[in-house]
């Protein structure tokens, strides 16, 4: 009669095998889209990044890091959200849009140091869409939109009153392209302001003839 030789296994590589399994299995998985929502709040008329309440669910950005996120500004009447030198270095790669500043409710950036990209996102940026007015302000610092592109007014408004600010007053601004509207019928005003500071553009692409553009 035959006896099965004992294998003697410690804790410790059971462990580390069970951690290198589900480390191989959740390889090939992807991570879902983090989305956080800057609304503003009356008690912040700074526009302070680091104030939990002018966040949905009080969940703020994360900065000075690069990750699969998306950044929705939609402060409608209150203040203009402040992305500043504090907060660093941050990249939104995101698998959709990295970056769209009023779309249902107006909204308003303004990039006074560090840098903030959406480079390497696979959908256009967005400043102003339907009826919902736009506003990015470059005031120092940096912004690197995404490879395919920051859309003024990208559906435009019924009324043909939605409007698009884009406004550099010092800083850089580095966009492979710049586009105005989705369509030929993307209606608004486009109003891009250069008043000092630096704005690479690789290219522009003028889709709408609707819609009023300003330089």
């Amino acid at each position: 009669m035959s006896t099965r030789p004992l294998i003697a296994v410690s804790r410790a590589h059971f462990v580390a095998g069970v951690i290198a399994v589900l480390a191989f299995c959740g390889a090939g998985v992807a991570r879902a889209q983090t989305t956080y929502i800057y609304t503003g709040n009356t008690s912040n008329t700074a526009g302070n990044w680091t104030q939990s309440n002018s966040w949905t669910s009080g969940t703020i950005a994360v900065t000075n890091t690069s990750g699969n996120y998306r950044l929705r500004v939609e402060n409608g009447s209150n203040a203009t959200l402040v992305y500043s030198a504090a907060q660093g270095n941050t990249t939104y790669v995101s698998a959709g849009r990295g970056l769209t500043i009023g779309s249902a409710t107006t909204g308003s950036l303004s990039i006074t140091g560090g840098t903030f990209s959406t480079s390497g996102s696979s959908q256009q940026d967005v400043l102003a869409n339907s009826n919902a007015n736009g506003t990015l302000s470059l005031d120092g610092g940096n912004f690197t939109g995404s490879a395919v592109g920051l859309n003024m007014l990208l559906t435009g408004g019924s009324s043909n009153t939605t409007t698009a600010t884009l406004t550099i007053n010092s800083g850089t601004a580095t966009l492979p392209k710049l586009e105005i509207g989705s369509n030929s019928t993307s209606a608004g005003f486009a109003t891009i302001s250069l008043n000092g500071g630096t704005m690479n553009l690789t290219t522009f692409t003028p889709t709408s003839t609707s819609a009023n553009s300003t330089f």
